[in-house]
C-alpha cells in the first residue's frame, strides 16, 4: 500500500472513529434526556393527580374515578393504580403489551432501553389517609422519538462519511494525475533529447517543487554524461576505422566494405586499386618522422581530391599500413583508374585488381 492511501486510511478510520463517537454521545445524551422527561412527566402528573383527587369536593369515589380515567385516556401514561391503606384496590387501568408497541424496532428498544418511571403520592382527606397513587408513565413516544432521532443522526454520519469518501477518492485522482505531470512524465523524459523537454517552472504542489528541481537538474547530468558518452563512443570509433597519420580508414575498416561489396549480389562488379609509397623507408632515414607524416597527409589529400573530382562512383580511400594504400572503385574502369593517379606516378607504383560476375573475389591481374 502507497504511502498517501495508508496516510488517508489512517485520516478516515480516525474520522470514522469521530463520527461514531459523535452519534454514540448524540444518541446517548438523548436518551438520557428523554428519561429525566419520563421521569418528571410522571412525577407532575402524579403530583397533580393526587392534589386534585386531595380536594375536599373531590372525595367521592366516583368522582376520583371520573379523574383518574380521563388522565389514563390521554395516551401518555401505561398505568394508573389507586390503593387503599388496607392494600384494597380502589382504582386500577393498565394498557396491555399489545396496545404499547411503538415504532422502534426490538432490537433497538434492547440496545437503548428507556425506563417506565413510576411515581407515588398519597391522598388525603385533610388528616386522614384515603389512599395511595401510583402513576406510571408510558415510554411509547419517548421511544419513538429516540429511534427518529438515532435514524436522523446515523443518516447525517452516513452522509458525512460518504462526502468523505468522496473526497479521498478525487484527492487520489488529483494526486496521481500530478504524480503523472509532474513527476513521471519527467522521469522518463530524462532520457530523452533536451530539445524534448521543456522547463515544467514551478510546481502546483509546494511539497513537490523540490522534487521536480531534483528531476530537472538529474536530466540535466544525464545529457551531459550522455553527449560526453557519445563523443567517446564517436572518438573511439574514429580511432578504431581511421588511420592516425592520414585520418584514412584503416585495413580493418577497408575489408569489411569490401566484403559487403562481395556479398552484395552477382551484379557487383568494381576495381580495387593497390597504391605503394616509394621510398618511404628512406624518407623515415632522411626526416623527422612528424615531417614524413605531414607529407603522406598532403599526398594523400590531394589523391583524395582527385578522386572525388573524376570518379563516376564513391572511392573509398584506405590505408592498408605503413606505405600500402588502396583504392575501392566499386563499378569503375581500371584504365580510367589508373589514368586518375598519373599525377602521383613519381611517387607511388599501382596495381589493380577487377571484380565481378564470373571473374571471382580474387579477380585477375591488369
Amino acid at each position: 500500500m502507497s504511502l498517501l492511501k495508508q496516510l488517508l486510511l489512517s485520516v478516515s478510520i480516525a474520522i470514522a472513529g469521530i463520527l461514531l463517537g459523535t452519534l454514540a454521545f448524540s444518541i446517548e445524551a438523548a436518551r438520557s434526556y428523554l428519561t429525566e422527561q419520563l421521569q418528571s412527566q410522571s412525577e407532575n402528573a402524579a403530583s397533580s393527580l393526587a392534589l386534585s383527587l386531595s380536594q375536599p369536593g373531590n372525595q367521592d369515589p366516583v368522582t376520583q374515578e371520573l379523574l383518574m380515567a380521563a388522565l389514563f385516556d390521554t395516551g401518555q401514561f401505561a398505568g394508573i393504580r389507586l390503593v387503599a391503606p388496607d392494600e384494597q384496590v380502589l382504582f386500577e387501568r393498565e394498557r396491555k403489551p399489545l396496545e404499547m408497541q411503538a415504532r422502534a424496532p426490538e432490537w433497538f428498544r434492547h440496545i437503548l432501553p428507556l425506563p417506565q418511571p413510576q411515581a407515588e403520592r398519597a391522598i388525603s382527606d385533610g388528616w386522614r389517609q384515603v389512599g395511595n397513587l401510583c402513576v406510571m408513565v408510558d415510554n411509547r413516544f419517548a421511544m419513538d422519538a429516540l429511534w427518529s432521532s438515532s435514524i436522523r443522526m446515523t443518516g447525517l454520519i452516513l452522509v458525512a462519511g460518504g462526502a468523505w469518501a468522496l473526497f479521498v477518492g478525487l484527492l487520489l485522482r488529483w494526486f496521481r494525475r500530478v504524480l503523472h505531470e509532474e513527476i513521471e512524465a519527467q522521469v522518463l523524459r530524462i532520457g530523452t533529447s533536451q530539445s524534448d523537454v521543456a522547463d515544467v517552472g514551478e510546481s502546483r504542489v509546494a511539497e513537490l517543487t523540490s522534487v521536480s528541481h531534483a528531476i530537472q537538474h538529474t536530466h540535466v547530468r544525464v545529457q551531459q554524461a550522455a553527449q560526453a558518452q557519445t563523443q567517446r563512443i564517436e572518438h573511439l570509433e574514429l580511432e578504431t576505422n581511421s588511420d592516425p597519420v592520414t585520418q584514412l580508414p584503416n585495413r580493418k575498416y577497408f575489408v569489411n566494405e569490401l566484403q559487403k561489396l562481395l556479398l552484395s549480389g552477382p551484379q557487383a562488379q568494381g576495381h580495387v586499386l593497390m597504391v605503394r609509397q616509394r621510398d618511404l623507408q628512406a624518407m623515415n632515414t632522411s626526416y623527422a618522422r612528424h615531417e614524413v607524416d605531414e607529407w603522406l597527409k598532403s599526398v594523400w589529400q590531394q589523391v583524395q581530391q582527385l578522386l572525388a573530382d573524376n570518379a563516376q562512383v564513391q572511392a573509398q580511400l584506405a590505408r592498408l599500413n605503413g606505405s600500402d594504400f588502396v583504392v575501392l572503385l566499386p563499378g569503375g574502369w581500371a584504365p580510367r583508374a589508373c589514368t586518375w593517379c598519373s599525377n602521383c606516378a613519381s611517387c607511388c607504383s599501382r596495381r589493380t585488381w577487377r571484380w565481378g560476375r564470373g571473374s571471382g573475389r580474387a579477380g585477375r591481374l591488369r
